[in-house]
């Protein structure tokens, strides 16, 4: 404490010989001159220095300083070496800290880097204001990933309007069990077989009929689940223009489920899953055969890639080219199988009563390009060109900025998988659904079979109209652990929100 009390009086000392100090400061300084010996010698030194130099003549000072000394002194005054002298004692510095550029360096690179972390920390507050909320909880993904497919279903061709209906709304116990599953059947004798080339122009005028002919009747829908075959009657009104009325019939005949399906309007997709089903599968067809009395073309559908199984199996109506049955098999037997027990084709054209409260039909109506899918690939969704041997052909978002719901469709011309994607975390089970450990997510096993999991901050759930290609698809989904993100996580998610607004 001495000796900074030293340091502190030391600028006092010549004002203290000058006698210029007021009554308070000269008090002190010879408070502090009693008990310090040194400074005492000090101030007899600085004394005998003056006295020095007053008796010394003019004559023998030098006028003018030295060059040497003066551009030491110019060089040890850095950037103030221009101030006038009188300037000096009002600007406080440190004790014994002379002015130079060295200090001066110093003070500008300390600024800078006081600067530099300040617009780091703003740009992290910045980052971290921008990052995406919390995800939210999802519940009951499944009812809504299921009215998606239907809703995606009715835009396909060669689809039954039937069978989609009940894939969507129906459950297993509404269905009649008819009989045990078996084989796919064989091909019937003594028929005219047709060219390739002819089953192919076939198919094409049904996929082009399905919305175009106007036509009213009555089917059995057949379901092959497990080792059973579960059948309904449905009714159907095809109206062109405006869409179709399906209505499912219970066990003693009454209406049991009403549903409105829109006309197909992506003539694109009709022509990207009939390239699909000629790259997967062989078509070969006869003729000969009657349907409800009426001549048909039969194309049948045989696997390239599994020993040429028989797959699927169309009956063209040769004059509407409305598809009066269809079956699709897999190696246990029946799959799907629907068909008319009557029909009037070409009746006189009515109004569909609901056709307009019913037009929102689908929850996810923002369609996008392929484009998009390579957009939505960079921010974060999963959608990859191919899972189970099925090809990514649709891509649909609830909005075009940031959708927080992806909806894509996978098919191979004849099967069909949906995967429903939604940022946020699951909430708990799905309604009607239990724990599979073999495929580790929630699975509902109904008319359409559907598996529902959480990977990181996205709940997945994949539907299909053929169960046995649930658990492939499922296997080649992601499946990354749920982890919290720190604040640095937070900040470059921020910043990567901002980086995509910026560059669209």
């Amino acid at each position: 404490m001495r000796g900074r009390r030293c340091r502190r009086l030391a600028e006092l000392r010549s004002a203290y010989l000058d006698s210029v100090l007021g009554d308070a400061e000269r008090e002190q300084v010879q408070t502090h001159l009693l008990s310090c010996p040194s400074c005492r010698l000090e101030l007899e030194d600085l004394r005998r220095v003056r006295k020095l130099l007053a008796g010394m003549s003019s004559a023998s000072v030098p006028q003018i300083a030295p060059t040497e000394l003066s551009a030491r002194l110019v060089s040890i005054a850095g950037s103030d070496a221009d101030s006038p002298v009188w300037c000096r004692p009002f600007r406080r510095t440190h004790a014994g800290v002379l002015p130079s550029r060295r200090r001066a360096v110093r003070v500008r690179a300390t600024a800078a880097a006081l600067a530099l972390g300040g617009l780091v920390g703003a740009s992290g507050v910045v980052g971290y204001l921008a990052a995406p909320a919390a995800p939210a909880a999802v519940r009951d993904p499944m009812e809504r990933a299921r009215s998606g497919f239907g809703g995606m279903l009715a835009e396909l061709p060669l689809t039954n309007r039937a069978a989609d209906a009940l894939l969507v709304t129906a459950r297993l116990d509404q269905l009649r069990a008819d009989s045990r599953r078996s084989g796919n059947g064989s091909k019937p004798s003594g028929r005219r077989q047709v060219t390739a080339a002819v089953a192919t122009a076939t198919l094409r005028r049904a996929a082009d009929s399905a919305d175009r002919v106007r036509f009213a009747g009555t089917q059995q829908v057949t379901f092959g689940r497990g080792e059973q075959l579960l059948s309904a009657a449905v009714q159907v009104v095809v109206e062109p223009g405006q869409g179709s009325d399906i209505r499912v019939l219970d066990r003693r005949g009454q209406s049991a489920v009403e549903r409105y399906l829109p006309p197909a309007t992506s003539t694109s997709v009709k022509h990207q899953l009939l390239s699909l089903l000629l790259q997967n599968y062989e078509l070969s067809g006869w003729q000969g055969e009657r349907v409800l009395g009426r001549p048909v073309t039969t194309v049948q559908a045989a696997a390239l890639h599994d020993d040429h199984a028989i797959a699927a199996r169309w009956w063209v109506d040769d004059v509407s080219g409305l598809v009066l049955r269809q079956e699709t098999y897999d190696e246990a037997g029946l799959v799907l199988g629907a068909g008319f027990t009557e029909v009037s084709i070409s009746p006189a054209p009515t109004f569909l009563p609901h056709l307009a409260p019913r037009l929102a039909i689908s929850s996810l109506p923002a369609s996008l390009a392929a484009s998009g899918v390579d957009q939505r690939k960079v921010s974060g969704w999963s959608c990859p060109d191919e899972l189970a041997g099925l090809s990514l052909v649709q891509v649909r978002s609830d909005q075009v900025g940031e959708p927080q719901v992806v909806h894509l469709l996978y098919s191979d011309g004849l099967h069909t998988v949906s995967v429903f994607e939604q940022h946020g975390s699951l909430a708990g089970p799905p309604t009607g659904s239990h724990w599979d450990d073999s495929v580790q997510a929630y699975r509902r096993d109904d008319v359409a079979a559907s598996a529902t999991w959480r990977s990181a901050n996205t709940v997945f759930t994949v539907v299909s109209d053929a169960p046995a290609l649930l658990e492939q698809v499922v296997s080649s989904l992601p499946r990354e652990p749920s982890l919290t993100p720190t604040t640095m996580d937070r900040v470059q998610a921020g910043w990567s929100r901002i980086r995509d607004r910026v560059t669209g």
